[in-house]
């Protein structure tokens, strides 16, 4: 059974066999059988199966010594079995990696820690199934698990490539491969099912499933980068990737030439197997980026900073899409420069500095997270934000040769404790051209404490210019000096903030001054930013002395002040100032380009000599200036005197005035004092309200027009008894012509009011202090109107040249006739021809000639010539060659007398006064003779009540009727102030005589006087009758009828005493007849009969001379005629003497001389 047992065991046929035929024997046997049957057959299994077993213990024995030994070999190190490398490829081919593998040359050993079977093979060759090679490898190693060897498969879990050949390509369109090599010939890339099972999580169903590290050692990196155009090589690289659940990473080390060094740079990497995403981390430490090649075109950027560098490159690629996602840029850098093309000087001084830079090819988006450079001098700039439409090339271009295109960007950027003298290498050109130009050729000193600034730009990186779009920010600085316009004081130690909000930046200064002036608000704006031409505009605030206002806006080229007529070194006050520029921030700006203005707050202005030298103080001005002109409105005290001032001011002006003034104020008598305007105290007096004009013309020439509100004013013209009380309505007008700042002439004076209308004209003198001449073009005041001239005489006093259609003399006359010197009145010579001179109702004269002469307030010497109304003249002179005779004329003596409201009772005549003027205790007087004949007495009412005597009725009726005829008046009398004293005058005609004593007082209308009044026939028949005239003349006892008459009262109505008397004194007879028999004069010098004139020659006053020459123009040395005057044609014929009586009467009077009425006015000197 045992034999049988091994045959079978030997031979499956056999048994086979056997056991067919046991079974079908066994088939009839009983179980007692059966056991015997079964126990046999063990015990041959049992002795065959010991032997087996010993066979195959000796066999595992050798077996498991040779494994121990080889196992201790392999561990003492790799062993060469190059005849196993057909197996080594069977292996890999059975393990469905999907490449073939052929291996030159085979070594093995036992890795000591790990317990696994390491394999190196040499030259190993990688092909596609299709046969197209792949990659060569010098030297790879693996290890695998033994469990796994002994199953026949390899499973490595670690396998390190020494020396390979890497080659990584970018394409234009961004797609990124990779191939393995040696460099001969073209190879196919790296496919991704090959990068996933390589660093894709562990699989147990995978040939690399068990495979957990992978390293490269000493390859060889060739990048093309056809994007940019550039390439770079690396040598000594070494990579080490492990494998996880969900990818891989591992680091990267390689050395590359970085100019004359090698350093060696590390990089980590991550691979994330269900997105496919690889992630590279590279670590670079104090490396100048300009010797580093552009790993990515991020990298590229790095050449333009030459300062060493430490930091970190992230960038991920999608394997799937075989494209690069982005990078990010975490560096820090250290002292150096940083270049680039969009700074102005293109390079900037940094002492360190940090950015952090994220790149989106795939959005062709650079986003900055951070970037800080501190500048020397503890100066930084900050930024950060985004910029789309970045492409790889314009990152990997140079800077003088960047591809079209356009960024856009969303930027926060900021300068923090920059000078402004740095902006010029900070501040990018093409960003707000004109607002930069501006900024830095205006802002200096101080600094900028912190610039923030949010804007969308948009820009051209091949032109360098840029645009901002909504742009916002904010901005602090301290102690800037600010050139706000060219020409004008600058602004020191200025501070505060600015905003930028769109195309606006707004400078707002809290703080800093022009020369004394503090800052005190407003803003400097600079508007359109990035459009073709960008504006600033100016708004400062500022208070302080008002005399440094005034120099700020009156230096150039405004020269405010200037035109304001105004000198800033005589002003004193203190102002509030706006002041307001705008113009382009253009390179080279005209004047007229700018458009200014200011404000001005003047509080307690003083200037000295402020208008024709006098002094302006307490001004509260408002004055606001524009490019035009300007306009200035206030109250100041004008020498004390409040007023309201308003003016403008236009500059530039071509025709017209440069300059309108405008001052209203009202002048009590004080205020007109201080100001020298109290030129007629006594005609003039009260407030004045005065709206004064002044208008400035080219050549420091102007005029001023001052209207005069005198309604509270008191106005009198004494001469012409006109007066104005307070309170009614008068006005005036004046025009003044002023060169510099001097009143050269007066061409217009206004002045109305009830009863007054005047219009005049001045010339000033040379010195311009007083006037030389007033040209009265039209006075009317009351009842008079004049017009003429009135001029300075040389050496003192006032020459007045009239005509007046006619003048109201009552007052004149009166003042005149007082005896008293007129009070502080200048001298004056005036020469008038006046159409009609009145001297009340009804009573007048015309075509008055007149040549006065006053001095020390006396009429020193005078001639008058004129008529009556009815034709007849008279004429007067008095002070000729410096004498003081008086000689008055007239053929008409009841029109003088009635002319003079002497009374209406006397009709015809001539009359003749010759007289001297003397003066004494500072009046006046006139002693005259008196010399009239052939005039009429009628409707007399005193000399009716004298007559009332039955004796004396007769006369009374010729009174009443025809009048009383009269050749005869004779007398003396004296004239001082309003008191006219007759002494002995003798009135005596053909029916009656008369002689009077006495006096009137012309003011009071009063009189006092006595006389006789004798029939002129009872003296005329004694004289017949009596043979011894002698004796009665001599005073003999008898007697004739006469009455002695007393009035006293009102010159209208006095009271009339009449005393008859039945005879008659010897010396009134002597006087009664003294015009028939020649009885002396009694002004004569002796009162003899031999000095009377001989009876029918005319009588002449005492020093005249019967046949005297025509009267010479005033002032001449010709004697003055004297001759009588005769009556005028068509007045009353001289009364001739009674037909019956042989005694001769007087001879009438010979003609008025013609030169008593010249033909021209005569003249006054």
């Amino acid at each position: 059974m045992r034999a049988a047992a091994l045959r079978a065991a030997a031979d499956p046929r056999g048994r086979g066999r056997d056991e067919e035929r046991s079974v079908a024997d066994a088939q009839p046997t009983t179980p007692r059988r059966r056991f015997r049957l079964h126990h046999h057959a063990a015990r041959h299994v049992g002795r065959g199966a010991h032997h087996l077993a010993r066979t195959l213990g000796s066999l595992a024995a050798v077996l498991i010594l040779a494994a121990l030994v080889a196992i201790w070999r392999l561990m003492q190190g790799p062993i060469e079995l190059n005849w196993l490398a057909p197996y080594v490829q069977a292996g890999f081919d059975r393990a469905g990696v999907g490449l073939k593998v052929a291996v030159g040359g085979v070594q093995f050993g036992i890795d000591r820690e790990t317990h696994e079977l390491d394999l190196w093979a040499e030259d190993v060759r990688l092909s596609l199934p299709n046969g197209m090679p792949l990659a060569r490898l010098p030297q790879m190693s693996t290890s695998a698990s033994l469990s796994d060897l002994l199953r026949g498969q390899i499973a490595p879990t670690q396998v390190v490539i020494e020396h390979p050949i890497l080659h990584l390509i970018r394409e234009q369109s961004g797609a990124i491969s990779a191939q393995i090599g040696n460099g001969d010939g073209p190879k196919p890339d790296i496919g991704p099912d090959l990068i996933e099972q390589l660093a894709g999580p562990p699989g147990p169903n995978s040939l690399l499933g068990r495979l957990h590290d992978i390293s490269i050692r000493g390859a060889s990196l060739r990048v093309d980068d056809r994007q940019s155009g550039r390439e770079w090589r690396a040598d000594k690289v070494d990579i080490a990737l492990q494998r996880g659940t969900k990818g891989a990473r591992g680091d990267v080390s390689l050395t590359m030439p970085i100019g004359t060094s090698h350093p060696e740079l590390h990089a980590s990497f991550r691979y994330l197997a269900d997105r496919q995403l690889f992630d590279l981390d590279m670590s670079i430490d104090g490396v100048l980026p300009t010797e580093i090649p552009p790993l990515t075109p991020e990298l590229a950027q790095l050449q333009h900073i030459e300062a060493p560098v430490s930091g970190t490159l992230t960038t991920r690629i999608d394997l799937a899409k075989g494209e690069a996602q982005g990078s990010r840029l975490d560096l820090a850098l250290g002292t150096g420069r940083l270049h680039s093309e969009w700074l102005p000087t293109g390079t900037v001084m940094v002492r360190k500095g940090e950015m952090r830079l994220t790149y989106a090819p795939e959005r062709s988006e650079m986003r900055i997270d951070g970037f800080k450079l501190d500048l020397d001098g503890g100066s930084e700039v900050v930024a950060d934000g985004k910029l789309t439409g970045v492409t790889p090339q314009m990152l990997a271009a140079p800077p003088d040769a960047r591809p079209p295109g356009q960024l856009t960007g969303d930027i926060n950027a900021g300068l923090r404790n920059v000078s402004p003298a740095r902006l010029s290498e900070l501040w990018p050109v093409g960003f707000s051209p004109g607002g930069r130009r501006w900024v830095l050729a205006n802002v200096h000193d101080g600094e900028i404490d912190e610039a923030m600034v949010h804007a969308i730009v948009d820009l051209d990186p091949a032109a360098h210019v840029g645009k901002l779009d909504n742009a916002t920010g904010t901005l602090r600085y301290h102690d800037l000096t600010v050139n706000y316009l060219n020409g004008l004081p600058l602004a020191h130690k200025v501070t505060g903030t600015a905003n930028f909000v769109g195309k606006e930046l707004d400078f707002v200064p809290s703080g800093g001054g022009v020369k004394g002036l503090n800052l005190t608000g407003g803003t400097l704006r600079i508007t359109d930013i990035g459009d073709k031409v960008e504006h600033l505009a100016v708004d400062l605030n500022a208070a302080g002395p008002l005399r440094d206002a005034l120099e700020v806006i009156d230096s150039k080229p405004l020269e405010y002040a200037h035109a304001l007529g105004i000198d800033p070194a005589q002003v004193t006050g203190h102002t509030d100032v706006q002041v307001h520029f705008k113009l382009p921030l253009l390179a080279d700006v005209k004047m007229d380009q700018i458009e200014y203005s200011a404000k001005v707050s003047v509080a307690g202005a003083t200037l000295d000599a402020a208008v024709v030298g006098h002094p302006v103080s307490n001004g509260d001005i408002g004055i606001d200036v524009a490019k035009t002109g300007a306009h200035a409105q206030g109250a100041v005290r004008f020498d004390g005197i409040p007023a309201k001032v308003d003016g403008n001011i236009f500059f530039h002006e071509k025709s017209g005035p440069h300059a309108i003034y405008k001052v209203g104020m009202t002048l009590d008598d004080e205020a007109q004092r201080r100001l020298s305007l109290d030129l007629a105290p006594d005609r003039l007096s009260g407030p004045i309200g005065v709206e004064a004009v002044y208008q400035a013309f080219s050549g420091e020439h102007g005029d001023a027009t001052a209207t005069l509100d005198l309604k509270d004013a008191t106005i009198a013209i004494a001469e012409a008894g006109w007066r104005k009380p307070a309170g009614q309505p008068a006005n005036a007008k004046v025009t003044l012509d002023i060169n510099h700042d001097q009143i050269t002439s007066v061409p217009q004076i206004e002045l109305r009011a009830a009863g007054l209308d005047g219009r005049f004209s001045g010339t000033l003198a040379p010195d311009h202090k007083h006037l030389d001449r007033v040209d009265i073009r039209r006075m009317i005041v009351g009842d008079s109107d004049v017009s003429g001239i009135v001029s300075r005489r040389v050496g003192g006093g006032w020459r007045a040249d009239i005509h007046a259609a006619r003048i109201d003399a009552r007052r004149l006359f009166k003042d005149a006739t007082t005896g008293v010197a007129a009070p502080d009145s200048v001298p004056l010579a005036v020469n008038a021809r006046i159409d009609r001179l009145s001297f009340g109702a009804g009573r007048e004269l015309q075509q008055v000639t007149a040549a006065l002469a006053r001095n020390a307030g006396v009429w020193q010497s005078g001639q008058v010539a004129a008529q009556f109304t009815n034709g007849h003249k008279l004429a007067m002179r008095f002070g000729e060659g410096n004498s003081e005779r008086l000689l008055f004329q007239t053929d008409d003596m009841g029109a003088t007398l009635q002319l003079l409201d002497m009374g209406a009772d006397v009709s015809g005549g001539q009359l003749t006064i010759d007289g001297q003027l003397s003066q004494t205790a500072g009046k006046r007087s006139l002693r005259a003779h008196i010399e009239g004949s052939n005039y009429t007495l009628v409707r007399a009412s005193p000399m009716t009540r004298i007559l009332a005597l039955p004796s004396l009725t007769g006369f009374g009726s010729m009174l009443a009727g025809a009048g009383l005829p009269f050749m005869i008046l004779r007398g003396d009398f004296t004239y001082s102030g309003s008191r006219l004293s007759l002494d002995r005058v003798l009135a005596f005609g053909e029916a009656l005589g008369i002689t009077t004593n006495g006096w009137f007082d012309l003011d009071r209308d009063q009189l006092e006087l006595q006389g006789t009044v004798a029939p002129a026939y009872a003296l005329n028949s004694i004289i017949g009758n009596v043979p011894i005239v002698g004796q009665l003349l001599g005073g003999g006892s008898e007697g004739l009828f006469a009455a002695n008459f007393r009035l006293n009262g009102s010159s209208d109505n006095p009271q009339v005493t009449v005393n008859p008397l039945s005879a008659l004194a010897p010396g009134i007879l002597r006087q009664i007849f003294s015009p028939i028999v020649g009885v002396a004069s009694p002004v004569g010098t002796s009162g003899t009969p031999g000095n009377a004139p001989a009876p029918g020659t005319a009588v002449t006053a005492p020093g005249a001379t019967a046949a005297a020459p025509a009267y010479p123009a005033f002032g001449s040395s010709t004697p003055v005629p004297a001759a009588p005057l005769a009556p005028a044609a068509g007045g009353p014929a001289p009364v001739a003497p009674p037909a019956a009586s042989s005694t001769p009467v007087p001879a009438a009077p010979g003609p008025m001389p013609s030169s008593l009425l010249p033909a021209t006015p005569p003249v006054a000197h």
